[in-house]
């Protein structure tokens, strides 16, 4: 009788190294999303500032392997492994290493589901995480983000349900749910007024999770609780500064 080999699953890295070599990205109508460029980033908090259209998202979106560079490389590194998003196998590690945050979009999957929590658990099935750990870890989650009391609301209610405010909570929440090495938000507190932005920015950074995030709100980075690492200014679809 054959045995069936399964791989060992590699260990999950506390955080990620994520590396653009003369990488870049045009979209198919021509127009440039990010030139190559050349970057490294590791720390743990990196902000990436800009004027729309100054490549901001472009450069997320290559970070988290959602787009693929069109010019040099991505290698995305955490522990033993370095992985490549234009490579399918690769990809698809990468989508359990990554969790990404599109403002306060929330997966279209979750309007399918009972309410929230089985949206959650749902998630987390296709992540393999065993049952056992599925309610220990929404619990968690919710009580951090703010979510507890709205956890059983109707995912076909979510509109009306959720104000803006939670509808972001609820999608970082959603990004953090499968426990990746790091997050990718583009814009986690657009169009929030002050006193939203700073409770999802402060249930965010509170995580202990490496986040690379986009944002407008210059006021936040300078913010010492927040710890930010590294700013990033994008200008012309390029980085005109880093520091």
């Amino acid at each position: 009788m054959g045995f069936l080999f399964r791989p060992k699953e590699l260990p999950r890295p506390a955080s990620l190294t994520f590396t653009l070599d003369q990488a870049g990205h045009t979209y198919d109508d021509g127009h440039v999303g990010l030139a190559p460029t050349d970057i490294t980033i590791s720390e743990l908090r990196v902000a990436v500032i800009g004027l729309n259209g100054a490549g901001k998202s472009t450069l997320l979106g290559l970070l988290d392997g959602s787009l693929k560079a069109n010019a040099g490389t991505v290698t995305i590194a955490g522990g033993e492994e370095r992985l490549d998003p234009a490579v399918k196998k690769d990809a698809k590690r990468i989508d359990n290493l990554v969790g990404k945050v599109r403002r306060e979009e929330i997966p279209n999957s979750f309007y399918q589901a009972a309410n929230i929590s089985e949206a959650v658990s749902e998630a987390l099935k296709k992540h393999k995480v065993p049952e056992s750990e599925r309610h220990a870890r929404i619990g968690n989650l919710f009580a951090h983000f703010d979510l507890a009391q709205v956890s059983k609301a109707k995912a076909s209610e979510l509109d009306s349900a959720l104000d803006s405010e939670k509808r972001h909570l609820l999608a970082i929440a959603a990004a953090l749910s499968f426990s990746p090495a790091a997050i990718v938000a583009d814009e986690p507190t657009k169009g929030l007024d002050e006193v939203s932005s700073t409770r999802v920015a402060k249930a965010l950074f509170s995580y202990d999770k490496q986040v690379v995030f986009a944002t407008h709100d210059t006021d936040m980075i300078r913010r010492p609780e927040y710890a930010i690492d590294r700013v990033l200014v994008l200008d012309e679809h390029a980085v005109a500064f880093d520091g």
